[in-house]
């Protein structure tokens, strides 16, 4: 077998879950290769928000005290990596729709975690419906991920740590605990390809499946760039009076495709917030993975123990891909456990059977 040189890893994914794993390795001096075909992904067209809070049940997001502080770090040191900045600290006001929506984020008592992140100020903002007034979550922050996935990719293959191309599972060679794939050989493989995960015959026996979101971006002259507004969906400046706006959640659909049904009821909701006229500029669709619990999925094939996922990141992949993505490289050089919630034995006995390999 001839084998031009050996890394510690090979990540097969670029989307959040590949750019932390990545971001990680090479702070630490691992040596390691991504391979990803770069097509837009949920990741790529995602709101960017790095927002500790659950505003629809008014809670902390889960795990938000151990993933946000550790993400706006995470994402302020591409800065000096790549000589731009990524992040933006920008409030999310939350537009009331009920005087009871209103006097439960009034009420939360101080000892309540989510206290912490919700502004005691009451304001009415101009050139939107908001009758019960709004109030704001205490640092958030804008990412602008589909710029830094694009800046970042660049990045490494301009020092020949990436490939742009489709993974093919079927070449992949087991020797003497290495794994050989194109001629190189790598100590540890891991899969980061968020939904199409449903293709790899090494864990398409989970329980995770897709979440199609559509957002539109829209042109609106009227109102500030300086806030992230909150109604029945999120309205997201992007700069030069572009907004986005959105997404929808469908669990069913046939294709990745733009939905129409979404355009429409997308723009109903808009309406139904903006006082001022707005002009549709595009919509972007995405899917994102999702577990059956809803919690990621992380760690190590059942049968090849050099073979590790980091998966089914759902909507709050932003804020958790860079602290859990540390965690599974330190559980794989044996510097700490991964974290049980995540951990991917979870699914094992009631969905692994051997012969689906």
């Amino acid at each position: 077998m001839d084998i031009n040189n050996q890394k510690d890893f090979l990540i097969v994914g670029f989307g959040v879950a590949g750019l932390s794993i990545s971001k990680h390795l090479l702070d630490h001096n691992y040596s390691f290769h991504v391979i990803a075909d770069m097509q837009p992904k949920a990741s790529v067209v995602s709101g960017g928000l790095l927002n500790p809070v659950s505003l629809k049940r008014l809670k902390t997001a889960w795990n938000a005290d151990l993933f946000h502080s550790f993400a706006i770090e995470f994402y302020k040191q591409f800065g000096s990596l790549l000589n731009k900045d990524y992040i933006r600290s920008i409030p999310i006001y939350r537009l009331f729709s009920s005087i009871e929506e209103q006097n439960q984020w009034f009420s939360q008592p101080d000892a309540n975690a989510v206290s912490s992140y919700l502004s005691n100020q009451i304001s009415r903002l101009t050139n939107v419906y908001n009758p019960y007034q709004s109030s704001s979550v205490l640092d958030s922050f804008l990412i602008k991920l589909g710029l830094l996935i694009q800046d970042f990719s660049a990045f490494l293959q301009s020092h020949h740590s990436l490939t742009t191309s489709i993974f093919d599972y079927s070449r992949i060679q087991f020797s003497n605990d290495l794994i050989i794939y194109e001629g190189t050989a790598y100590k540890h493989l891991i899969f980061a390809e968020g939904y199409q995960m449903l293709n790899n015959p090494f864990f398409n026996y989970l329980p995770v499946y897709g979440n199609k979101g559509d957002y539109l971006i829209v042109r609106i002259s009227d109102i500030s760039e300086h806030r992230i507004y909150k109604s029945s969906k999120f309205l997201i400046p992007l700069g030069n009076q572009l907004f986005k706006f959105g997404a929808t959640y469908q669990r069913q659909f046939s294709d990745f495709d733009i939905s129409s049904e979404a355009t429409r009821s997308l723009q109903s909701e808009l309406d139904s917030l903006l006082k001022v006229d707005y002009d549709i500029v595009s919509q972007v669709s995405g899917v994102r993975p999702t577990s059956k619990d809803r919690f990621p999925v992380a760690g190590c094939h059942p049968t090849f123990k050099n073979l590790y996922i980091l998966n089914a990141m759902g909507s709050r992949g932003i804020m958790s891909s860079p602290w859990l993505a540390k965690n599974l490289v330190e559980s794989i050089v044996g510097v700490q456990e991964i974290l049980k919630a995540v951990n991917v034995n979870r699914f094992t006995k009631k969905h692994f059977k051997q012969s689906n390999l």
